[in-house]
């Protein structure tokens, strides 16, 4: 099957978490096009989104951490209606996640600033005081 079927199942239910395996074993090869996933206009129904930037935080690399950084603010969310905003935000959570997983300072910057929402502070302010796995964000690689 090819990178671009594997792509194509991300969008079928029957099939996407198949799909999401097999193209996280594809690795490195896999990022461009999950990354052009990533970065595809919004849609009502954002689980190809969520599932290829849920790939590219397994793969990790350069080219993923790329694409998870620009997604965070890639569409106007003001320009969208309230079901593309909310499917949206959804993929920049997803993608937000996968960037503070990754363990890299660079991966982790975005994820630390305090983030705007139409033009108001988001409500949990700044940065959070670990990752996941309980480590600061001061001990992240570099």
């Amino acid at each position: 099957m090819s990178l671009e079927d594997l792509a194509a199942g991300l969008d079928d239910l029957s099939r996407n978490r198949e799909a999401l395996a097999l193209l996280i074993l594809q690795g490195q090869q896999a990022a461009p096009l999950l990354a052009e996933v990533l970065l595809g206009p919004p849609s009502s129904i954002p689980d190809a989104r969520c599932l290829a930037a849920e790939a590219l935080g397994a793969i990790g690399g350069e080219a993923a951490i790329s694409a998870l950084i620009r997604v965070l603010s890639l569409h106007d969310l003001r320009s969208l209606d309230a079901i593309l905003r909310l499917a949206e935000e959804a993929v920049r959570n997803r993608a937000a996640e996968d960037l503070g997983n990754l363990g890299n300072r660079r991966a982790w910057s975005p994820c630390s600033m305090p983030w705007r929402t139409n033009g108001f502070a988001a409500p949990w302010g700044p940065s959070p005081a670990s990752t996941r796995d309980g480590r600061s964000p001061t001990s992240l690689t570099a």
